[in-house]
């Protein structure tokens, strides 16, 4: 029983690695192996013995492959290729165009959408807590909205709040602005940051210190030991006491952070002289949290249905909305200076609230910037902290609260302050070039007291031009004093939107890259058609065709199939614009111009690939034609 059973194994054995054997030797070498089993030692067990048909059968393939397999194939493919100069040009253009198409594609999805966070521990666990608005943007939170989200939510086991500011850096007599993260003390703890050297933020709230990024240190200080020394950030001297590691770069891909800096010094650093931590209609906190153990998204979500109730205990009447911050797109505001403040139509009615957009601005604002004031009167340096609170709203809101009615006179209210509408803007772009008009107002910066500034100058020439003398004149002033940045409107709005402009780019150049391959689609075609037809083109010339008439003939084939192939991509182009028009801005999804023009370029660029073809189907011999027939 046992040797019948060895046989029958050292049999599937050789069955196995027959396939690998040339076909051509597949017989012989079967015959072979069969033999040397039945006629092998009796002490030389049959498995083993056996075994030896898997190597036998490798070299039998690899020497085929050397002699008269593959290389000779190889060699047969090169003739081939020579011999066809233009076939072989187009087909590598194809490869070429198609392969690095398909790797800059994988390679934007992998850095924009696939890769997690660096630095960070589990960053699979982590999820972004924003609130929900319908239509809209996520939106942003208060620090108090903050507080009860991460008591009253158990499906977390930790959660931070963060917000990027511009503050200047003293070093060398010199004043530098730099984005900076103002972050909660525990932000490193539950991120899971490694340190390079130090430690994260200190526990203690009555401590001043910071966290460099381990480019700063290395770029601004030299890679020197800087644990336990003092840097002057807005002139408040910070002790130092961690370098994060590498690969950890902030939470905020638009604006990567030099230093980390806890919340709670933002009053100490003079950007409000009053504490706005503590405000809970002021949205201004991103927020991350760290999901318990053994808990799923879906259960964060329900967990986070429970908290919204504890929200609404405290005017808040929006729904909590969980999403994965591994790979989270970044919201980033139009400008700066703009925040969400929470504005009540009446005192204290929960049903009433809005949290809405909010610029603080100077008198004149409106016509530096080119947005018409549709009703009422501008701010005036008499709209002071001491006189009655005064707002200007946008149309949208206007609209929205007093439908039908005058604006202008009425009050709305922050927090239980009432304030006066006393004038209305046209609605304008305030945190999306393609955003649909919402609800926004504007309060005088004479009745705030935010120390953060934003100087738009209108000038009569180049503005680019202007830079270095505003540059100047900023250096001269007394203080701690530093421009974060000087540029011109359409500078800043390209780098904020930068990876939009990416994404147009990189659109731009696969329809470029569409086209060529539309046209070398076209000349292959029509090519292979042309060849085809040799033999009937060479007898339609030899009784006197004229070579127009079969220029015509190829032409009109060409003409055909560009024209089937473009309505069909038109019909498509039709039916996908709804999903592209929020990406589109100026530019009419439906334009029939663009259409119109599109359609006419890929129409010529075929004909112009055909013609080639149509040029040497009308010189061809008829001799030579009939002859391969």
């Amino acid at each position: 029983m046992k040797h019948s059973l060895m046989n029958w194994l050292a049999r599937r054995i050789i069955a196995l690695a027959s396939p690998i054997v040339p076909r051509w030797r597949r017989r012989a070498w079967r015959e072979t192996w069969d033999a040397e089993l039945y006629h092998r030692k009796e002490n030389t067990p049959v498995v083993r013995r056996s075994t030896g048909a898997i190597s036998h059968a490798a070299w039998l393939r690899v020497r085929d492959w050397s002699q008269d397999g593959i290389l000779q194939d190889v060699r047969y493919g090169i003739r081939s290729l020579a011999k066809q100069p233009g076939f072989t040009a187009v087909a590598l253009l194809v490869l070429t165009l198609a392969i690095g198409a398909n790797t800059t594609i994988f390679s934007l999805a992998n850095g924009m959408l696939l890769r997690p966070l660096g630095g960070v521990e589990s960053p699979q666990e982590l999820v972004g807590v924003w609130r929900a608005r319908e239509g809209q943007s996520p939106d942003v939170w208060s620090y108090p909205n903050y507080e009860d989200i991460r008591a009253s939510t158990a499906a977390f086991s930790g959660a931070v709040t963060f917000a990027t500011r511009s503050l200047t850096l003293r070093q060398d007599a010199t004043l530098q602005t730099i984005p900076v993260q103002m972050v909660s003390r525990d932000f490193f703890e539950v991120l899971g940051v490694d340190m390079t050297r130090g430690h994260g933020l200190d526990a203690d709230p009555q401590t001043a210190n910071a966290v460099l990024s381990h480019s700063v240190w290395q770029r601004r200080f030299g890679g020197r030991p800087m644990i336990g020394e003092t840097v002057e950030l807005h002139g408040l001297p910070l002790q130092v006491v961690g370098i994060a590691a590498p690969g950890f770069l902030g939470l905020d891909r638009a604006r990567l952070p030099e230093m980390w800096l806890p919340l709670d010094l933002e009053m100490m650093l003079g950007i409000r002289e009053e504490p706005s931590l503590g405000e809970r209609g002021w949205s201004w906190l991103r927020m991350v949290a760290r999901l318990a153990p053994d808990t799923t998204l879906q259960q964060a979500r329900a967990a986070a249905a429970i908290t919204t109730d504890v929200l609404k205990e405290h005017a808040v009447n929006r729904d909590v909305s969980i999403m994965l911050v591994a790979h989270w797109s970044e919201y980033v505001p139009l400008g700066g200076g703009m925040g969400r403040r929470t504005i009540w139509v009446a005192p204290g009615d929960v049903d009433s609230n809005m949290n809405l957009g909010n610029t603080a601005v100077s008198p004149g604002y409106f016509r530096t910037v080119g947005i018409p004031l549709l009703r009422g009167r501008d701010f005036a340096d008499s709209d002071a902290l001491d006189s009655g609170a005064v707002m200007i709203v946008n149309e949208a809101l206007a609209e929205h609260v007093w439908p039908g009615e005058q604006a202008v006179g009425n009050h709305l209210y922050l927090g239980s302050t009432p304030t006066e509408v006393v004038g209305v803007a046209a609605t304008s772009k305030y945190f999306a070039l393609t955003e649909s008009p919402q609800p926004y107002f504007y309060t005088p910066l004479t009745q705030t007291n935010d120390t953060r500034r934003t100087l738009l100058i209108r000038t009569t020439g180049a503005p680019a031009e202007l830079i270095p003398q505003v540059r100047s004149e900023i250096v001269e002033l007394p203080g701690t004093i530093a421009a974060r940045r000087l540029a011109t409107l359409p500078d800043i709005i390209a780098s904020t939107y930068g990876s939009q402009g990416v994404f147009a780019k990189v659109i731009g150049m696969f329809g470029f890259l569409a086209l060529v391959l539309a046209v070398v689609g076209a000349y292959g075609v029509t090519s292979y058609l042309v060849t085809r037809r040799t033999v009937e083109i060479g007898i339609r010339v030899a009784p006197g065709a004229q070579a127009g008439s079969v220029m015509r003939t190829v032409m009109r084939q060409t003409a055909t199939l560009g024209v089937l192939g473009v309505a069909l991509g038109v019909v498509l182009a039709r039916a996908a614009t709804p999903a592209l028009a929020g990406l589109i801005e100026g530019v009419d999804p439906t334009d029939a111009p663009t259409f119109l023009f599109v359609a006419a370029t890929l129409l010529a660029s075929v004909a112009l690939a055909g013609l080639i073809p149509a040029r040497r189907a009308a010189r061809v011999d008829p001799l030579i034609a009939l002859r391969r027939e």
